[in-house]
């Protein structure tokens, strides 16, 4: 559990760069985590001043609330997240 923490920390941090297209990616890995720190960044994000950070970070807060809505009517647990996935979105994004 501690290395998805890690992981998560590094996802959140990239919120702030300075690159948009970093935050935009960011905020759509976000979609596969439930924390509530998760939450608030993307809530934060509906702010950022690039209109594809706003986008994907709505995009991914709709996901959230879907799973969410999902879970509450089924007793089926999430499904594992794929932090390697996600890591990997992370990486230099194609121009």
């Amino acid at each position: 559990m501690e290395c998805v923490d890690q992981l998560e920390d590094a996802v959140l941090e990239t919120l702030a760069d300075t690159d948009h297209l970093v935050r935009t990616r960011a905020a759509t890995v976000l979609a596969q985590c439930t924390t509530e720190r998760a939450r608030d960044a993307l809530q934060d994000a509906l702010n950022d001043r690039s209109f594809a950070v706003r986008e994907a970070a709505e995009a991914s807060l709709g996901v959230l609330q879907a799973a969410e809505e999902r879970s509450s009517q089924s007793p089926a647990p999430p499904a594992p997240i794929d932090w390697s996935s996600a890591a990997s979105q992370l990486q230099e994004p194609s121009r």
